[in-house]
């Protein structure tokens, strides 16, 4: 009855119109992610009112809805991302500590606010690798993403498009779930396009 047991919520692009999986974003485009996800009567209450309406009529799910949230990409190009935990000390992705904060932040406050919401038919199961090709310098980066999210009890999935550099590395950079792409499903600009 029920045709999907899980959803990816992804935001290409801020407020400021910049592109989360592979451009500089700061702790505001991440933020901007996080109040459209979890703001009243969008996408996440949504979608828990959506199935609550639609148990009426097919009874209720098996199970609850499994939840990915995007991370946006943690460009090593940004040293100043903002202050994530009150220091008052901006942080700095070019570094490997600086990375961890924000993205354990990213986590911590991903769980806090699920958790606040009291969702009736969502689970968290996990955060989403926005970027969808990894680079040299990317694996790295990615891994440190991983560690993380395992640290805080969820799974890191991953799509990438077809051919996209990288691809084979998934297991070792500590993705849990990958899923190719067939080929590039939009007209990017890496063919010329807009998104």
């Amino acid at each position: 009855r029920y045709l999907f047991d899980a959803f990816m919520f992804l935001i290409p692009r801020s407020r400021r119109a910049i592109r989360t999986e592979s451009i500089a974003t700061q702790k505001e485009d991440w933020e901007y992610q996080f109040n459209q996800w979890f703001g009243p009567d969008r996408d996440l209450s949504a979608l828990d009112a959506a199935i609550a309406a639609t148990a009426k009529r097919l009874g209720p799910p098996p199970a609850n809805r499994r939840i990915m949230l995007s991370i946006p990409y943690p460009s090593p190009l940004v040293k100043d991302f903002g202050d994530v935990d009150g220091d008052g000390v901006t942080e700095d992705l070019s570094t490997d500590f600086g990375r961890k904060k924000v993205l354990r932040w990213f986590s911590d406050e991903a769980r806090r606010r699920f958790r606040v919401a009291g969702y009736k038919h969502l689970t968290l199961w996990g955060l989403y690798w926005m970027r969808e090709d990894l680079g040299p310098e990317d694996g790295p980066i990615c891994r440190i993403a991983a560690d993380v999210v395992h640290a805080a009890g969820l799974r890191l999935l991953w799509i990438p498009y077809n051919g996209a550099p990288g691809w084979e590395r998934w297991k070792e950079c500590g993705i849990d779930v990958a899923i190719l792409q067939p080929n590039l499903a939009f007209g990017t600009w890496q063919n010329g396009g807009a998104m």
